[in-house]
This record gives structure tokens, sequence and C-alpha cells, in this order.
């Protein structure tokens, strides 16, 4: 994406809905008489008139070939519905007792304990899942059960709006990114830009949606002191200005223009030792299995999110992360401050920053050679195979391709990925399960920086 030359930086752009619904303030006492003939009849004509005009606008597009699949809708009943069931008290103790009792620290409550109680919340958890059928006039109540699915559906057309200008796009919940490339002195990619965010604008008013402009921010990812953008560029929608942005949140990691992660690892070791500070106070409390727990749900959680972005990253980066692990296993094994980390942290078996990122590029690529992955990751990896018959031809190796910049290229997926896979041994990646792979790789890692086993 970032070449010596002047290549095209990306500027992605991202922004909010805000579906004007009501919150769900209290659970409702009586469900059945709000399930009339009526509204159920009324809710089954929306849903079905959205589907056919969904399919009806995907007929337009070009005749597809014969490996796409046919846009024919599916049969849909004619028999009007004339009460929805809600969900007794006996579904629910059936549906728990199948659930698995596991839980993780990081679970707001553990499931053994809701299993337990579940004579005294029951009829509370049946009259919140009850209530996502009740009658609103757009949308569905905020934390509704069905919500996340039927929002899913009211937002397919916004895709092939997007799809129409020829801008690349990503969707998670109700925040949408857009990604185009620029050229210097060139403004119809902006232009463009603007005229489809014009487009999901009036789209989303006809559809009882509001785009938030308040939270819709401009990020150009560019080299650092690219002198071919050195004026700020800015997106004018309907008499709204959008400046570029120096840092935008995407998903609780924060991105820069650079793609360094500094601003993102600043707040991450800012945030860690307060929670350090906290837990230093009532450690002396605490048992040392209570403080692990503590420490993993407040600390190290924080470390680990989205780390694989951390993989190829300088050192003198990620130096903070490291002390912020540091400090989190001195305060753990009560250990001073002036005695050595190294002995500590191997006798926690906690890899260090840079091998727990490397070990999350690594999983990733487990997963995406035996088919775990999504496809955009698997696309990006491609086996090695020698022009003529060489013993690197059952190392399972991977094809490493050329970068220009080290310090960027270097740390893509489809570089990082192949470079690390390459030098594990072959023992390792022949796992025959993810759970042995994992086993497997930790002992590797935790021998390659302790030099124990």
């Amino acid at each position: 994406m970032l070449s010596p030359k002047p290549a095209p930086p990306t500027t992605p752009t991202s922004f909010n809905l805000a579906p004007p619904t009501p919150k769900l303030s209290s659970p409702i006492d009586n469900t059945s008489n709000s399930f009339s003939t009526d509204k159920c009849n009324s809710f089954l004509s929306f849903f079905q008139t959205k589907i056919d005009n969904i399919y009806s606008n995907l007929s337009t597009s070009p005749t597809p070939t014969p490996s796409t699949p046919s846009l024919t809708p599916p049969p849909l009943t004619s028999q009007p519905l004339s009460q929805f069931s809600p969900v007794s008290p006996r579904d629910l103790s059936t549906i728990m007792a199948e659930m698995k009792s596991p839980t993780c620290a990081l679970d707001p409550i553990p499931s053994h304990l809701v299993k337990n109680c579940l004579p005294a919340i029951s009829s509370l958890i049946t009259n919140i899942i009850n209530s996502s059928l009740s009658s609103v006039t757009a949308g569905v109540p905020q934390g509704s059960v069905l919500g996340p699915l039927l929002f899913c559906i009211y937002m397919l057309p916004l895709g092939r709006i997007i799809a129409e200008y020829g801008i690349q796009f990503h969707s998670y919940a109700d925040d949408t990114q857009l990604y185009i490339p620029l050229q210097p002195n060139d403004p119809s990619q902006i232009q463009n830009l603007e005229t489809c965010v014009s487009r999901i604008k009036i789209w989303m008013s006809q559809n009882f949606l509001m785009l938030n402009t308040a939270k819709t921010d401009l990020l150009v990812i560019k080299p650092n002191n690219y002198k071919y953008f050195s004026d700020s560029l800015c997106l004018n929608i309907d008499g709204c200005s959008i400046s570029e942005s120096t840092h935008i949140r995407n998903l609780g990691v924060i991105f820069d223009p650079t793609l360094t992660f500094q601003t993102h690892i600043k707040e991450i070791a800012r945030t860690a030792f307060f929670h350090l500070r906290n837990i230093a106070k009532i450690r002396p409390a605490l048992s040392r299995r209570s403080a692990e727990v503590v420490l993993h749900a407040l600390v190290s959680s924080r470390l680990d999110y989205c780390n694989v972005l951390f993989s190829g990253l300088p050192i003198c980066t990620t130096r903070s992360l490291q002390l912020v692990q540091n400090s989190a296993a001195r305060l753990l094994t009560k250990t001073s401050r002036f005695c050595h980390i190294t002995p500590v942290l191997a006798s926690l078996h906690w890899l260090p920053i840079q091998a727990r990122a490397d070990f999350k590029v690594l999983l990733l690529t487990y997963k995406a050679l035996n088919g775990l992955a999504p496809s955009y990751l698997t696309e990006l990896l491609s086996p090695y195979i020698p022009p003529r018959p060489l013993r690197s031809l059952s190392s399972n190796l991977l094809v490493i391709p050329p970068i220009n910049k080290k310090s960027a290229g270097g740390r893509a997926f489809a570089y990082r990925a192949p470079f690390l896979w390459n030098g594990l041994p072959l023992g390792i990646k022949e796992a025959t399960s993810t759970a042995i792979f994992k086993s497997r790789l930790k002992t590797h890692l935790f021998t390659q920086y302790f030099g124990l086993n």
C-alpha cells in the first residue's frame, strides 16, 4: 500500500448510523396482549415487501455467470401469521440446560452462576426476550434479541449503493468504512466519495435512518512527510465540512496516518497502568490466583486485544507495552523492581509482547491454511512450489512476496505471515488440530525467547 514512489495513499472514511429507535428501558410485564393478529400480519408484510424489493433490485444487475448462484427469491408462505409465540420459562430452561457450563474469566456472569440462579431470574430473562417482539413504529428496540439480525437485513441495499460508485467498503454493525485510492493533483476520487456519501445520506433519510456527520471521520494513510499531499483534504457533504483527522478509532484501535500505532499504544499503557495502581492497593488482600484473574481481566486483555497489529513493529515502539507486562508480573509475584524480569516472566509462562503478537499472526496463518479463517486472509497466502523437485517441496513453505519498504510492507499480513511461518519447525506446521498447534507453538516461542523448555 505504501511505496517510495508517489503511490496512491488510501483514504478510509467511516461513519456511524443512528437509527431513531426507542430504547428498551424496562421489560414488558404482559407480552401476550401485545401480539395481536394485525400487528403480526403487519410485521410479516413489511419484511416480505422489503425482501421482494431487494431481490427486484438485484435482478437488474448484469446477467450472472454459471458460477453465480441464482437470485430467485425463495418461496414465502402466503399464510398470514395469527400470533407470535412468546418464549415460555420452560423453553428457556430447556435452552439453558443444553448450554455448556465452561466460562471465561472475562464473562460478565459465569455460565454456571446463570444456570444455578435460573429459577430466580427465569421470568426476567423471558420478559426481555419476548419484549423484542413488541410493537414499534420503525426498527426494533435497542438491545433486543432480533435487533442485530433485522438491522443486517434492513441495511442490505447500502452495499449496492456504494458498489455503484466503485468504492470498497467494510461494515460492522452500524459502522461503515469507505476506502478509496488517491493520486496527486487528482480530485476526482474525492468528488466521487462526496457524491457517494450524499447518496447514502438520501437513502438513509428515506429509510428512517440518519447519517451522523458528527461521528464521520476522514483519515489519509500515507508515508511520513509525504510531499504530494501537503494540504489537508476535506470532504463537503450537504454543506457539512469534514476535515482530515490526525487519528481515528476503529473497533477500539486508534489508527494514525502512518500506521505506527503509537497513539494507540500510549492509550493502552496509560489505561493499563491506571488499573495496575488500583490493583496494587488491594493486592495484599488478594490471593495469587485471584490477583492473576484480575490482572488478566483488566491488563492482559488490553495487551492482547488486536495485538496482531504490533507484529513487526520496532522494539522501541512496543517498549511501553512490555513495561506494562513487566509491572503486572512483578505485582503478581511480589517481586522487587530491582530483580531481573526475564526469570519472572519465564516462571509465569508469559510470552513477551513481541512473541504474543507473532503468536497471533501464526495462529491466523494456521487457521487460514486449514479453512478456519475468512477467505480474504486465505487469498493472501500461496504455497511455495519449487520449479524443480527439491527437499523444500515437503517443508510446507509459503511464498514471501517482494516488498519495497521493510518498515511498511514488512508488517503486512501477506508478507509477515509467510515470513514467520517458514521459520517454524515442520512438526508445528503439521499439527492436526488448533489446540495442538497452539501448544507446540507456545513451547517453540517460549524456548526461542527464554532458552528454556
